[in-house]
C-alpha cells in the first residue's frame, strides 16, 4: 500500500491517491465525447477499490479493511459543473490480528460527515474516500483514518477531509482537519514502538 504523501487539493486528486494504494482498485473512467468533454447526460463514477493492512493500537495487533463503492441507490449528485456523478459509501472493518473476527465495522456515507461541510454546497459533493490516516502513524492509542469529501470534479479543490478516530471501546470521533498523508514513512507501521515498555 504506496502512495504520494498529498495535502487535499481535489477529490479527483485525494481519490487518485487512495485508490493508487490498491492493486485491485477498479478502474472506471469518465464518459466523455470526441473531444475530450465530459458527457453530462450520463451519470459518472469514482472508481471503487479495496484496501487491507495490519496495525497495532495498545500492544494488540489488528487488520482494517476499507471498501469504497458506488452507492447507486443514493441521490445523484450534480456538482459546480453541472456533471453528474454517483455518490458512495465506505464500509471499514477492523478484525483483530489475522483473523476474520471481527472487532468493529461501520458504513460512513456523505451524510456521516455532513456537520463539517457548508450546507449550501452539500448537495454538490461527494464522498470521494476514505484511507488509513499516516499523520498519526507515532500514535498507538487508536484506529486513525481519514475520510475526502468534496466536488469530484473541481479543479481548484473544494474538498474537506476529516479526520476518523475510533477507540478500543469502539467510539467513533471525528474533526476536520487541513492535510493528509496517504503514505507510511517507514515500514513496519503496525509495530507499536511503545509496546517493549510496556
Amino acid at each position: 500500500m504506496r502512495s504520494h504523501t498529498i495535502a487535499i487539493c481535489s477529490a479527483v486528486a485525494v481519490c487518485a491517491a487512495m485508490c493508487a494504494c490498491s492493486g485491485n482498485s477498479t478502474e472506471t473512467k469518465a464518459q466523455t465525447d470526441s473531444v475530450g468533454v465530459i458527457d453530462t447526460n450520463i451519470v459518472q463514477n469514482i472508481p471503487e477499490y479495496r484496501l487491507e493492512d495490519t496495525l497495532t493500537v495498545q500492544g494488540s495487533l489488528y487488520t482494517y479493511s476499507i471498501s469504497f463503492q458506488n452507492d447507486k441507490s443514493a441521490e445523484v449528485i450534480r456538482n459546480t459543473e453541472g456533471i453528474r456523478y454517483y455518490d458512495n459509501d465506505v464500509t471499514l472493518t477492523i478484525y483483530r490480528g489475522n483473523s476474520d473476527e471481527v472487532f468493529f465495522t461501520h458504513t460512513f456515507t456523505k451524510d456521516s460527515f455532513r456537520r463539517y461541510l457548508p450546507e449550501n454546497q452539500y448537495k454538490q459533493f461527494t464522498l470521494a474516500g476514505v484511507n488509513f490516516n499516516y499523520m498519526e502513524q507515532g500514535h498507538h492509542d487508536r484506529f486513525h483514518f481519514i475520510a475526502a469529501v468534496g466536488d469530484p470534479d473541481e479543479p481548484l479543490g473544494i474538498t474537506y477531509s476529516i479526520a476518523i478516530d475510533i477507540s478500543r471501546d469502539k467510539t467513533i470521533s471525528m474533526h476536520k482537519i487541513d492535510n493528509i498523508d496517504t503514505a507510511p514513512i517507514s515500514e513496519g507501521m503496525c509495530v507499536d514502538p511503545g509496546e517493549d515498555d510496556a
